[in-house]
């Protein structure tokens, strides 16, 4: 076979891996997605202090995210030990098919001085090639409906609005 055509050949796998591994996994044999949503603003996931039990119905692997998460905020921080209550992931909905949406991620006054709080934002993440990635973080509702669209991010995790190409707020809805 030609180099050329080989190197093509080699090209094209490696686009397909790509979006392969960039698209949300689905739960093998799984007919209907289930949806968990923790009412309120959400289930406050507190470092060094909640146990991850409490996320019930959500994988091993989506826990372990959460505390991955907590600690990757406490390092951000700079490992302050007066700052270790401080980190927060506050799970909203998980839904079975490889979506979440995180309604609040960051450091908060919690147990702690004021100097461990900086704020946070809301996140939705995907599983995706065993792995989870986040998709779009925001500051207030109404993500990009391009990245939706383009991911197939479930309106039950995304919300019922999103920003069109011009900024405008516009109806969504996938299943």
């Amino acid at each position: 076979m030609p180099r050329h055509t080989a190197c093509r050949l080699l090209a094209c796998l490696a686009l397909l891996l790509s979006i392969f591994l960039l698209q949300p996994a689905e739960t093998a044999g799984a007919t209907t997605p289930r949806l968990i949503v923790y009412h309120g603003f959400g289930k406050s996931m507190w470092r060094a202090e909640t146990h991850l039990g409490q996320l019930r119905g959500t994988s091993r692997a989506f826990r372990r995210f959460v505390r991955a998460r907590q600690n990757h905020l406490w390092v951000q921080a700079g490992r302050r030990s007066r700052c270790a209550h401080a980190a927060l992931v506050m799970v909203k909905e998980y839904r079975t098919d490889g979506f979440a949406r995180i309604s609040d991620e960051g450091m908060f006054q919690h147990r702690g001085p004021v100097s461990c709080a900086d704020g946070g934002a809301e996140a939705i993440w995907a599983l995706s090639g065993g792995r989870w990635r986040e998709l779009a973080m925001a500051q207030s509702p109404g993500y990009d409906c391009r990245m939706l669209n383009h991911y197939r991010v479930p309106s039950s995790i995304a919300g019922h609005q999103c920003d069109d190409e011009y900024g405008n707020l516009v109806p969504y809805s996938r299943s």
